[in-house]
């Protein structure tokens, strides 16, 4: 398939994926359209076609004068509905002003708790005044839990962590199933025993506790969640709140019917178990069908906000709608289904709008949430209280009692369970659960129902006493409970804050004051602000450490109990052995004391301590996933996959994910591995022998290898099913001709000789060896075998009398035996179904590289924000060492991967090259827009061409051609842009091989030119010795000849891998100085390599006053080394930048070298100046400056070579080439600034990619930008020039 065909056929899929995605969206709306019609029509009769019917019988003069005391509803607009609607309005603002309040005070009340008691005085105003009436009170229950739950529910399970609801499901499901129906049944015995007064029935009572079962613990949950709290405590509560109205709905339905009809409940037994049956298990499976088909639309949609969240909003509410109304199953649990499915599968939503999303539901949660309690207070105070008497008021206080007391006991008898499965749980966990069963709506909603129900509003005891005393318990548990939970968990101490958050908070605040501090000394500076008033300015920014109290009383109390939690799981800490190695190096033994109490390691503290630093690590990783993932550089399968991966080993104490845990995802291994290589076998095992010896069998030979024999005989072998066909059928019939019979019998006897033809001439002009050799000769000899027997067997019956053994199933056996050789014409379709194979096989390597790529950038994000996780300093170090460890074997094999499966490899990084390029063109356009350089519709027209380019991508194979020697050479950094030099590096490269094992190189062995791996691994190795040659040439900023720079001041030891196309000895041919780091080849490896003479007399000839080769070698150094050094310098501002970023914003450096760097003068549009080697000073202050540094930029200074220092510096220069722009023409350039616009083309790629004429015009008609800064190298000297020659492929250079 040309590239052409596959670029058209993406486009097609593309288009063709959108278009079912419209359908979905489209089937969801029209199922939406259609319940609401239903929905109507059920309501007001009213029917599609008969507008004008019903409008008129609305207004006959005989309606109105029925209702002539309510004949302002016949208005088209009733000043009620307004009243309605800015009461709606009215609460809702009510409801934001009370949570400023709250939040400005800190107050600890629940915001739901102050919310109830505004509806009730709402509804105890109605009494006073009809100003004060509303239409609240006689809004149907149905309607509320339709229009308030399917937000409620979606919101709460989405918002929970998947991981975290998966493991305690089986907890949840144990106290939301027995749990509510022991609940229920024991309210339902107290209330038939002790409120005698009512007379009610068990099934009555049984009805009433369930519906006074049902937990609504928003309050408690807000609170668990603001208290940072464990997050499996508030999943458990919230969950269990879940199911629990799901319960509660389902036996409300069940001892309803039971009350409604008490004469039938014996023939409907069998009915109510199978509703309950269909409910249970039809809406759990009807959410997950919704999820997916969710899921599926959501993936199919990029960057659209208003679609993906139109989405969540249809498919919440139709779950809910359609499970209930037309599928009679549990709308509840449907939605929490849903919603738990979307959260695991999150990477469904665009990445930039997944945070919108969230928000969105969390002001719908807000705002439903606001909106439904006024609303209970306001049912409560108009409707329950109706009925009270004076006995009421001491059988809800008795209620109230005995339904903690229940809960509590519930939990105490189903404790040995709930402690075994999921996470487990505590005495104290069981207090808060309990004491956390708050009331709320589904139980006054299911109240509202039987004070309405038509059937039962006859008994006075039922319905009126079942609203009033479930109101009673609602706000008996919302203001008592509600208000005192966060006591509680302060008694009890689970908000007790552990040390390592303490630390955090303490090191936090240290750094932000540290660069409070530094922000005020520029600021000084500032021409601006330089007269401020300091003193004000230090006093209105001081920090404080809001711990610090906290710090100081409960740190005896912290220690302790964390100490007793890590004694109950002192029998998972053993992988905490495993975590680092045991021995550190001396300085972290003397440095991990300053300044700090001691504290020993098999202390309980230190396992606290690592405990909470390995926390804060895996959610680094996490972060990390998540950012790559927003970049498009991690694939929503791969990102799944990592954070399950460290959510699986966040609920393991003292255990840190490790590359092993990962291995799986990239080795090949599985069904479709061994099917790819059981039809290999069969594809390649054919092969032909060589000619035998003897002269007389060579035309058998030449006979039997050729294709139109094999022809041949499958053409003979698809004839031959035709007799076969025939015999067979003619087998089953009564009636015989003997004449039939005899052809029949002569044509088998034909095929049975022509196969035993093709044995001898195989046989012959293979070799009887050869021949048994290959699987389908063994097929076909069975067959022969077959034949011959059958024809034999065929012969005997007809010589008998009888002839009966023609019939005898022996014959039929060894006939149908024959069509196995049918299975040859499967031999061609054998390279499509491998194909197949492979392009699954591919699809899952593409996936392991992503996900193996992605655990090592966050484990490089992680280290670098490492120091200030912990401030005890061997927890760092121990953490430090696992992470290099597991970041090297992770890298290794990633190379290995890549050399066994390179084009897999150069797919994956086609796509994060290709992904990372639309990020950054797609930041330029939005700053253009910031800046007001685009207008709102251009942004929206380039916008979607972007997002367009990054739809494409997911149409990219999964596999691609690998990179040819000539491509990796012509990709270099300092390559890139000069025809001239590719020619020259290309003709003068020197092919060597090594074995695995081999040394290329060994610290302090001289320099010898440059390496460029073409195929294989090879291992560096870094240890710093003290008081040797490169600690010595430190102090004058001399860098180390090493490629490894994640260490910038060169401390520590490192060890990584270097594969295809990467260099080594760059720094070494540019100083001469000897190797600083040890090379060691890990596999077969093959190496270009340019002798020094070759770079010497390169940089000798490709030279100019302001672009070289030498000035291109120190660039690509200077690039690796700033790009490492700049994420670790805190004295400037991109320690918080990516390292994509970094790199996109150093590719316009230049490293000027000759004269122009004995004196580097800086201009205004220089934004930054690196010193990666040497040491200078600054010319107008006198002060020196060792690299690696981040000198200042300020204009007119120039820095020049220290006094009698032999050792050259050179600087890494950037610019703003935009403003430098502006002065070209009316301003005489500094030779600096003439190096920056006729420097190196490294950005431009029009000059690389060959889209420019000699004059600087793009194919496009449009003037290059940077045209004037094409490269002047001088050519190739004609003497030296030659014919360049294709270098062998990396596969015929080493047979891997």
């Amino acid at each position: 398939m040309g590239d052409t065909t596959r670029k058209r056929f993406s486009i097609y899929f593309i288009h063709l994926r959108k278009k079912y995605v419209a359908y979905g969206v489209g089937i969801l709306v029209g199922l939406s359209l259609l319940a609401v019609a239903d929905a109507a029509k059920a309501a007001t009769g009213f029917t599609v076609g008969q507008p004008v019917k019903e409008y008129e019988v609305i207004h006959e003069d005989v309606f109105c004068e029925k209702l002539e005391k309510k004949v302002r509803q016949c208005s088209r607009l009733n000043s009620n509905h307004l009243k309605f609607y800015f009461s709606l309005f009215a609460a809702i603002a009510w409801g934001a002003a009370v949570r400023t309040v709250i939040n400005t005070f800190e107050l600890s009340i629940p915001y739901t708790v102050v919310l109830t008691i505004t509806g009730l005085v709402i509804g105890m105003g109605s009494r006073v005044s009809s100003a004060f009436c509303t239409s609240w009170s006689i809004t149907p229950p149905e309607i509320i839990l339709y229009v308030f739950l399917p937000v409620l529910l979606f919101e709460s399970a989405f918002s929970m962590k998947s991981h975290v609801f998966v493991r305690s499901s089986m907890q949840i499901l144990i106290v939301a199933l027995p749990g509510m129906a022991f609940t229920a049944f024991m309210t339902a015995l107290g209330c038939q025993q002790f409120m005698t007064e009512y007379g009610w029935t068990f099934n009555q009572a049984s009805l009433f506790g369930a519906i006074v079962s049902a937990t609504d613990p928003v309050a408690v949950v807000a609170i668990l969640r603001e208290s940072g709290t464990s997050e499996m405590l508030s999943v458990m509560i919230e969950g269990e709140s879940l199911l629990n109205d799901g319960v509660a709905i389902l036996m409300y339905e069940i001892f309803k019917e039971i009350v409604e009809k008490p004469d039938e409940m014996g023939d409907h037994t069998a009915d109510i178990a199978l509703k309950f049956v269909r409910i249970t298990i039809g809406g759990p499976t009807f959410g997950y069908i919704m999820a997916k088909i969710t899921i599926f639309c959501l993936g199919s949609i990029f960057n659209d906000a208003a679609t993906e969240i139109t989405i969540t909003l249809v498919s919440a509410y139709m779950t809910y709608f359609v499970g209930e109304f037309y599928l009679h199953v549990s709308g509840v649990m449907a939605v929490v289904i849903l919603g738990v499915t979307i959260s695991a599968e999150s990477t469904a939503i665009s990445p930039e709008v997944v945070h919108i999303v969230h928000q969105f539901w969390q002001m719908m949660s807000f705002l439903a949430n606001t909106v439904l309690f006024v609303i209970l207070g306001i049912v409560i105070s108009e409707t329950a209280i109706n009925s009270y008497e004076t006995s009421d008021g001491y059988y809800a206080i008795w209620l109230y009692f005995t339904l903690n007391i229940i809960r509590f006991l519930m939990l105490i008898l189903l404790s040995p369970l709930l402690s075994r499965v999921g996470y487990g749980i505590e005495w104290r966990n069981l207090l808060v659960m309990m004491w956390g069963g708050l009331r709320g709506a589904v139980g006054i909603c299911l109240a509202l129902e039987v004070f309405r129900n038509k059937k039962l509003c006859m008994y006075k005891k039922i319905g009126p006493k079942f609203l009033l005393q479930t109101a009673a318990v609602v706000i008996l548990t919302l203001i008592i409970n509600g208000s005192t939970t966060k006591s509680l968990l302060d008694s009890l101490g689970i908000t007790t804050l552990s040390i390592g958050k303490l630390q955090d908070m303490a090191n936090a605040v240290k750094n932000i004051s540290s660069s409070r501090l530094r922000s005020i000394a520029v600021m000084k500076h500032d021409r601006f602000l330089a007269d401020s008033n300091w003193e004000i300015v230090h006093k209105f920014t001081h920090l404080k450490d809001p711990y610090a109290k906290k710090h100081k009383a409960h740190d005896e109390k912290t220690r302790k109990l964390l100490e007793k939690k890590l004694k109950q799981k002192s029998a998972n800490v053993l992988q905490y052995n495993s975590l680092a190695p045991t021995g550190a190096p001396s300085n972290v033994e003397e440095s991990g004391l300053t300044g700090q109490r001691e504290i020993k390691e098999d202390s309980e503290e230190f396992k606290g301590i690592m405990e909470e630093t390995r926390l804060r690590v895996l959610k680094a990783y996490k972060i990390s996933f998540w950012r790559q993932y927003e970049k498009g550089t991690l694939s929503e399968q791969a990102v799944r996959i990592l954070v399950s991966a460290v959510e699986a080993r966040e609920d393991q104490l003292l255990t840190m994910i490790h590359c092993a845990d990962l291995r799986h995802n990239w080795e090949i291994t599985g069904f479709f591995v061994n099917l790819r290589n059981k039809i290999y076998s069969f594809m390649y095992d054919d092969m032909y022998p060589p000619k035998p010896r003897s002269r007389w069998r060579h035309p058998f030979h030449w006979l039997t290898t050729k294709s139109w024999f094999h022809g041949i005989i499958y053409m003979i072998i698809f004839l031959n099913v035709i007799p076969i066909a025939i015999q067979t059928h003619y087998d089953n019939i009564s009636t015989r001709d003997p004449e039939a019979e005899k052809i029949l019998q002569i044509v088998t006897t034909v095929f049975t000789c022509l196969y035993t033809m093709e044995f001898l001439l195989l046989w012959i002009g293979r070799g009887i060896k050869d021949y048994f050799s290959n699987t389908w000769n063994w097929i076909d000899f069975l067959v022969l075998c077959a034949s011959i027997v059958e024809e034999l067997l065929t012969r005997l019956a007809d010589n008998t009398a009888s002839g009966g053994l023609v019939q005898t199933p022996w014959i039929k056996s060894f006939r149908l035996i024959r069509f196995v050789r049918l299975l040859r014409w499967f031999k061609p379709i054998f390279p499509l179904l491998n194909r197949f194979l492979e392009s699954r096989i591919n699809d899952r390597l593409f996936l392991g590289y992503d996900i193996g790529r992605g655990y090592v950038q966050s484990m490089e994000d992680t280290l670098k924000f490492l120091p200030q996780m912990t401030t005890h300093e061997r927890v760092a170090w121990k953490f430090q060492a696992v992470l290099h460890r597991d970041r090297l074997q992770t890298v290794k094999e990633l190379a290995l991967l890549q050399q066994l499966h390179p084009g897999v490899v150069a797919a994956v990084k086609t796509r994060h090259a290709s992904r990372a390029i639309c990020n950054q063109m797609r930041d330029t356009l939005t700053n253009l827009k910031e800046n007001g350089l685009l207008n709102e519709k251009e942004f929206d027209l380039l916008n979607g061409k972007i997002e367009e380019n990054m739809t494409r991508l997911w149409s990219l194979p999964s596999s691609f051609k690998e990179a040819t020697p000539e491509s990796l050479v012509a990709n270099l950094s300092w390559v890139l842009g000069s025809e001239a030099l590719r020619m020259y590096f290309t003709e003068k490269a020197a092919v060597k091989n090594y074995k695995a094992g081999d040394v290329l190189y060994k610290k302090g062995d001289p320099s010898n030119g440059l390496h460029m791996v073409v195929s294989g691994l090879v291992r560096l190795h870094f240890e710093p010795t003290e008081n040797d040659e490169v600690q010595r040439n430190l102090a004058k900023g001399l860098i180390p000849n090493t490629e490894m720079f994640l260490d910038p001041n060169f401390m520590s030891e490192e060890d990584d891998y270097l594969g295809c196309g990467l260099i080594i000895g760059e720094l070494g041919t540019l100083t001469r100085h000897s190797r600083a780091s040890s090379i060691r080849c890990e596999t077969e490896v093959v190496l270009f390599h340019w002798s020094q003479s070759v770079i010497d007399f390169g940089i000798g000839t490709y030279k100019g006053p302001y672009d070289s080769l030498e000035s291109r070698l120190w660039r690509s150094f200077g690039v690796k080394f700033a790009t490492e050094f700049l994420q670790t310098d805190i004295k400037s501002n991109y320690a918080t930048w990516t390292t994509d970023k970094i790199r996109s914003h150093l590719e316009e450096a230049i490293v000027p070298v000759g004269e122009i760097a004995n004196v580097i003068d800086i201009p205004e549009e220089v934004t930054d100046c690196i010193l990666i080697y040497g040491q200078c000073k600054c010319q107008q202050t006198g002060e020196t400056f060792i690299a690696p540094y981040s000198l200042p930029t300020t204009a007119g200074e120039n820095y020049i070579p220290i006094d009698g220092d032999e050792n050259i510096f050179r600087v890494l220069i950037v610019a703003d080439y935009e403003a430098l722009q502006s002065v070209r023409s009316s301003a005489v350039l500094s030779p600096v600034q003439m190096c920056i616009t006729k420097g190196p083309v490294m950005k431009d790629m029009g000059d690389i990619l060959g889209e420019r004429d000699d004059a600087g015009i793009n194919k496009d008609g449009t003037k290059s930008r940077l045209f004037a800064r094409r490269s002047t190298l001088n050519p190739v000297p004609p003497s030296e020039r030659r014919s360049s020659k294709l270098l062998p492929t990396r596969r015929s250079l080493v047979n891997l």
